[in-house]
């Protein structure tokens, strides 16, 4: 690959993951490989600094227009996620609380069979 044609493909490439952060997507619409995609950011630390930077400025732009609920659930996962509150563990192991599921399921049966 010519000089010419990385600089072509890395600034599509950038461009891309202003609008969609991710690599894989980007790759295909620069009709690169991922292996080339991740070559290239290995290659060049400015570039993959440029790629880091736009994705964050995709995260800034769009996490401003989501809810705060949302933005502290997904940003922010260890102290806010309803998952982290409800989890069941045992001895360092998350059990998966498949009980309440059956219950209600069982429940909604018998309501309909009344």
């Amino acid at each position: 690959m010519t000089e010419a044609r990385k600089k072509e493909i890395k600034e599509m490439y950038l461009e891309y993951l202003e609008d969609i952060p991710v690599h894989k997507w980007a790759s295909y619409y620069c009709r690169i490989s991922e292996d080339t995609s991740k070559r290239l950011r290995d290659e060049d630390p400015e570039f993959a600094d440029a790629c880091k930077a736009r994705i964050s400025a995709f995260v800034r732009r769009t996490a401003k227009r989501a809810k705060p609920e949302f933005q502290l659930e997904r940003l922010l996962k260890e102290d806010f996620s309803q998952l982290t509150k409800t989890d069941i563990t045992s001895n360092g192991q998350t059990i998966t609380p498949v009980l309440v599921e059956f219950l209600k399921k069982e429940k909604t049966e018998n309501e309909q069979s009344e």
